[in-house]
């Protein structure tokens, strides 16, 4: 996997403590409103980085599938 910047760590740290806390994946705003991001697409395009460094995966349109790959 490739190297995370501070940032993206930061993110993926939020997911896991999220997915921890109560068992199932924020939602995209739910996660964006924890990392106080003002613009969902800021959100959306950290998670799409995670995905293409293969920390995170999700199902298209689909609610609530966001999850944390082995490894990460």
């Amino acid at each position: 996997m490739k190297e995370l910047t501070l940032k993206q760590k930061q993110v993926l740290t939020c997911i896991v403590a999220f997915i921890a806390k109560h068992s199932f994946a924020p939602s995209s705003r739910e996660l964006g409103a924890l990392l106080e991001h003002s613009s969902p697409s800021t959100t959306h395009r950290y998670l799409v980085t995670l995905k293409e460094k293969g920390y995170v995966d999700w199902i298209e349109s689909k609610p609530r599938t966001l999850r944390v790959l082995k490894g990460a």
